[in-house]
C-alpha cells in the first residue's frame, strides 16, 4: 500500500507546485472577472399590411389623418449580459436606434420589463429612438416595440457607455452555443495531442521538463487569446481557452497521480 511519503516525492511536489502556479492564477481570473456586457436582438420585423393579403388595396391605415401605405412594427430585445451593474451614471450618450433617413418613427413602446419596477425612458426624433440612461443591474432586460411608415433596410444601435466597449447583436443563441464549443473542442484536441507524448511517458521519479515548459506555454498562450477576444469584444468566448487551459491541467494531474498510484 502506498503512503503519502512515497508518493509526495521532491520531483511529485515539484510538478504540483508547478502546475499550481497555473491553476490558481486561472482560477482568481474566474473568481475575479467582471464585466459589462449590453447587447440586443432584433425579435422582429413586421409589414402590418402583408403584400400577399387580398384585402390590402382595400385597408387604409391612417396616423394622424394621413395615410401609412407601409407600416412596420419592429420589436427589439435589449438586456445586460454581464455581471456587473451598467448606473445610470456610466451613460456618456444615450443609447440611439438610428433607422433609414426616410424613415419616420410613429409611435414606441417599452414591453417586456424586467423587473418590472425597471424605468426606461424614450425619445422620438423623426427616423431616431433614443434610450435614456437607466440603471441596468446583471440580467435586467427590455423589450421596445414601434411603428414605423416603411421598412427601414438598417437598424443601428450605438452608445456611450462606461466600461461597454460596443452594444452587440445578438445573433441566434444555439449557434453561438454551437460555435463556442467548436472552438473548446478543437483547442483542447490540439492542446492534447501537443502534449500527449509527455503525458504517456510520465515517470514518477524524474521531472519531466518538456512537459513543464510546455505546461507553461499552453497557459501563456490561452491566457494571450483571452485577451485577445476581450479586447475584440468577444466576452463570452473569451472564458474558452482559460477552459482548455483548466482541462488540460486536469488530464496532467489525473495522469501523474495515476502513474504513482501504478508503482
Amino acid at each position: 500500500m502506498k503512503t503519502v511519503e512515497s508518493i509526495l516525492t521532491p520531483n511529485m511536489i515539484s510538478i504540483l507546485t508547478l502546475l499550481a502556479t497555473i491553476l490558481i492564477p486561472i482560477f482568481i481570473y474566474f473568481m475575479e472577472s467582471k464585466s459589462k456586457i449590453l447587447k440586443y436582438k432584433v425579435i422582429s420585423i413586421t409589414n402590418i399590411l402583408n403584400e400577399q393579403d387580398e384585402l390590402t388595396d382595400q385597408i387604409k391605415i391612417l396616423f394622424n389623418g394621413q395615410e401609412i401605405e407601409s407600416p412596420h412594427l419592429i420589436e427589439i430585445h435589449f438586456y445586460n449580459s454581464g455581471n456587473i451593474p451598467i448606473k445610470a451614471d456610466d451613460f456618456y450618450k444615450n443609447i440611439l436606434i438610428k433607422l433609414d433617413e426616410n424613415v419616420s418613427v410613429l409611435t414606441k413602446s417599452t414591453e417586456g420589463i424586467a423587473p418590472k419596477d425597471l424605468k426606461v425612458d424614450l425619445l422620438v426624433n423623426q427616423n431616431n429612438i433614443e434610450i435614456l440612461p437607466t440603471l441596468l443591474n446583471s440580467k435586467d432586460s427590455f423589450k421596445i416595440k414601434f411603428m414605423t411608415n416603411k421598412l427601414s433596410e438598417n437598424i443601428d444601435v450605438s452608445g456611450r457607455i462606461l466600461g461597454v466597449k460596443s452594444i452587440n447583436e445578438e445573433k441566434n443563441k444555439n449557434t453561438n452555443k454551437l460555435y463556442s464549443g467548436s472552438i473548446f473542442l478543437i483547442l483542447l484536441s490540439l492542446t492534447l495531442i501537443w502534449i500527449q507524448p509527455q503525458i504517456r511517458s510520465l515517470d514518477p521519479t524524474t521531472i519531466n521538463l518538456k512537459l513543464i515548459f510546455k505546461v507553461i506555454a499552453i497557459s501563456t498562450l490561452m491566457t494571450m487569446l483571452n485577451s485577445i477576444l476581450k479586447q475584440s469584444g468577444r466576452e463570452e468566448q473569451a472564458m474558452i481557452p482559460m477552459l482548455v487551459g483548466i482541462t488540460s491541467v486536469l488530464i496532467i494531474v489525473i495522469q501523474i497521480f495515476s502513474n504513482f498510484l501504478a508503482l
